[in-house]
């Protein structure tokens, strides 16, 4: 009995804790699974492209962008009807069917000319496929054609400003020097824009060889559908470039040969910034003469205007070819001048016309009016470049302003080692083994 007294405070202890607890509260409910976002679907109907992306402006603008290299295609290779499969473009991680004939994918942070080149491979092999050419979807000569397409959309600035810049500056420095690359290299290779710079400057000899061609005395594009022909039936690159260049060119003997000719007749038609003080001697060389004048040593020849001598003008005015020389050696400086100063050079030539017409007062006016807009514009590209050098000192790096160079010469470097033999381990009297490769 007294044990069971002892027990009996914890036994009430126990039964009132269930009294003294919170009622039970239901369980929350579960949260909603996070919304999936809507897929943005932009077609373009008259070129027959179709994109899928995460957002409208994003279908919206890479529809546009497909478009106007869509257009580019269908300009090199003279297609004036439109296509009839559907090129579907689709960002990653956009489901899609996969039997499509012709399907892109993208990313939002790759690089545009990594996706355009994709992209103008894709749309050459429909259009070849459409024209009956059953172009294999590796083959070289879509590689080599997509380069040097991407090379005009990209890099020379038609896919941002809807014109195509010829800009051959950096491949005529090579020229000057006698660097050409080799024909069948460009033709076959597998470079891919994982190699940032070295695949720019591929593009741009792809773009340059693509142009010795477009020079044949053929049809605009009938050369590149003719590779594209030989191509599908089997016939190597290589092959068919020289058996198209016979055709349309007989005696050719060399194609490297050929090429090194023909490529600098293309080179002349791009822009060819010279510096700006080049420019100034050029355009005082052409607006002024040689005179003889009283004085002894080197002061006895001085250079006038040409406005400045009435019997000098009264003499060209009578030579219309002399007047057409002198034209065409202000275009020729234009070419070379910036885009600032080319209004003004212009200028000059239009004075010149009025002379050729017998119009000597007019002449003088327009003459002394161009000089006068020539000095303006001078004036305005020195200040202008003295803010930006300015600004280039303050913000840019010594590395941000050399990095590329830099990148360009360790990868060259690292080819170079992968490809060449290495001979200055070798003593005098030896040479290593040429199956030896060098150590990036």
């Amino acid at each position: 009995m007294n044990r069971l007294i002892c027990y009996l405070p914890l036994l009430l202890m126990l039964t009132a804790t269930p009294l003294l607890a919170e009622p039970a509260v239901p369980p929350a409910e579960a949260a909603p699974p996070p919304a999936t976002p809507k897929v943005a679907t932009e077609t373009m109907r008259a070129k027959q492209l179709q994109v899928k992306a995460w957002s409208a402006a994003r279908a919206r603008n890479v529809a546009l962008y497909a478009a106007n290299c869509a257009s580019l295609v269908d300009d090199f290779l003279r297609c004036p009807e439109q296509p009839k499969a559907l090129l579907h473009i689709s960002e990653r991680g956009v489901a899609k069917s996969d039997d499509l004939l012709y399907a892109l994918e993208f990313t939002a942070d790759e690089r545009m000319d990594a996706v355009t080149w994709r992209l103008m491979q894709a749309l050459l092999l429909r259009r070849a496929r459409e024209m009956g050419y059953k172009v294999p979807i590796e083959a070289p000569v879509l590689r080599w054609l997509a380069a040097a397409l991407t090379n005009r959309m990209v890099m020379g600035g038609r896919g941002i400003r809807g014109i195509y810049e010829l800009d051959y500056q950096v491949a005529n420095r090579q020229f000057v020097r006698r660097h050409f690359p080799r024909v069948d290299e460009l033709l076959l290779s597998r470079l891919t824009p994982d190699y940032s710079e070295l695949f720019q400057l591929h593009m741009l000899h792809c773009d340059l060889l693509a142009g010795c061609f477009e020079l044949l005395p053929a049809a605009h594009g009938q050369i590149f559908r003719e590779l594209l022909e030989l191509t599908a039936h089997g016939r190597p690159l290589v092959e068919a470039v020289g058996y198209v260049l016979q055709n349309h060119q007989p005696g050719v003997i060399s194609l490297q040969a050929w090429y090194e000719r023909q490529v600098l007749v293309v080179c002349d038609r791009g822009i060819r910034h010279q510096s700006l003080a080049m420019i100034v001697d050029c355009v005082e060389v052409l607006e002024s003469v040689q005179m003889v004048k009283a004085g002894q040593g080197l002061e006895l020849v001085e250079r006038v205007r040409l406005d400045e001598v009435p019997d000098v003008v009264k003499d060209l005015k009578l030579d219309l070819n002399a007047i057409g020389q002198l034209q065409l050696r202000f275009y020729e400086v234009k070419k070379d001048a910036p885009v600032l100063l080319q209004p003004a050079l212009d200028m000059y030539s239009e004075a010149l016309a009025s002379l050729a017409t017998g119009n000597t007062a007019r002449f003088r006016h327009e003459f002394r009016a161009a000089r006068s807009e020539f000095a303006r514009v001078v004036a305005r590209h020195r200040r202008i470049a003295a803010v930006l050098d300015e600004a280039e000192r303050e913000y840019v790096t010594v590395p941000d302003r050399f990095g590329v160079y830099m990148r360009v010469q360790e990868r060259y470097d690292d080819l170079r080692a992968q490809l060449l033999p290495v001979w200055q381990d070798a003593g005098p009297g030896q040479k290593k083994d040429p199956s030896a490769v060098a150590a990036p």
